[in-house]
């Protein structure tokens, strides 16, 4: 696949970062590549633009973002006349205060990130504190631990949808937040490089969880990450589909490294 027109678009835990560790030390040798082939590589993550700011400035990334399932894209360097952020979701007030509604009305049994402290959410999800506190900023969602019954979720989940929110399940969490996804930002992250270049654009999309597939299914090659704790979500209606066979960053760099640079076949 010829890297002229390609954009890379991946989801971070449990894909490009270890689902235990957060570490990303696998991946180096694909992340080299598209540095030197400027290939723009876009996080699209349930991570909040705190989080996901850190990372890319760790991997000397400059490319636009997508936080929260969806919910927003930053752009790090617009065009006269471009915004800076596009807002696809809703205000994260607004969800908390329904939550809390919702929990008085029925009583269901939920937590969010809301109701924790930095040190509680940390213990959670195993951040180190400086991280669980840039993962604390959300702007347009909320991580929430179910702990009722799957009847009750049911009739929460209906709850949200007839309230106009959308809940997604994540890898560690359900994601409640306004109605967008991954793909559908996926989808304007096309329009946006077609609009700038004028080229055909191809999107190699990589994810590991639920809360990925509408975006595997939004671009050109879907890549299923394989996880160390769930099996793969059902397979996306993408035109081409890869499992791959290692987990995490180990996979999302086995796959990116034979979709850019794949090997000629040996002669027989």
């Amino acid at each position: 696949m010829s890297a002229v027109g390609t954009l890379v678009v991946t989801d971070l835990d449990g894909t490009l970062l270890d689902h235990h560790t957060y570490q990303y030390d696998a991946a180096q040798a694909a992340l080299a590549l598209c540095r030197q082939r400027r290939i723009p590589l876009i996080f699209n993550t349930s991570k909040t633009l705190a989080e996901s700011q850190a990372l890319a400035s760790a991997l000397s990334l400059h490319w636009p973002m997508v936080v929260e399932n969806g919910s927003a894209i930053h752009l790090p360097e617009p065009l006269e006349g471009e915004p800076r952020a596009v807002i696809l979701g809703q205000p994260r007030q607004q969800l908390v205060a329904w939550l809390q509604r919702e929990r008085q009305r029925a009583g269901f049994s939920v937590q969010g990130f809301s109701d924790w402290s930095v040190a509680e959410l940390a213990a959670h999800t195993g951040l180190s504190l400086a991280q669980a506190e840039l993962a604390q900023q959300r702007e347009y969602s909320e991580p929430l631990l179910w702990q009722d019954t799957e009847h009750a979720f049911l009739t929460f989940q209906a709850s949200a949808r007839a309230q106009g929110f959308t809940l997604l399940k994540g890898g560690r969490f359900f994601h409640l937040l306004g109605q967008t996804d991954k793909g559908r930002a996926t989808t304007w992250l096309r329009q946006h490089y077609h609009t700038r270049s004028g080229q055909p654009v191809q999107i190699i999309a990589l994810g590991d969880g639920h809360n990925d597939s509408a975006m595997l299914a939004a671009a050109d090659v879907a890549v299923q990450i394989r996880s160390p704790v769930h099996p793969f979500p059902p397979k996306p209606a993408a035109k081409r589909v890869i499992q791959t066979e290692l987990c995490g960053p180990a996979g999302w760099a086995q796959a990116l490294l034979s979709l850019l640079d794949p090997q000629p076949a040996a002669a027989h």
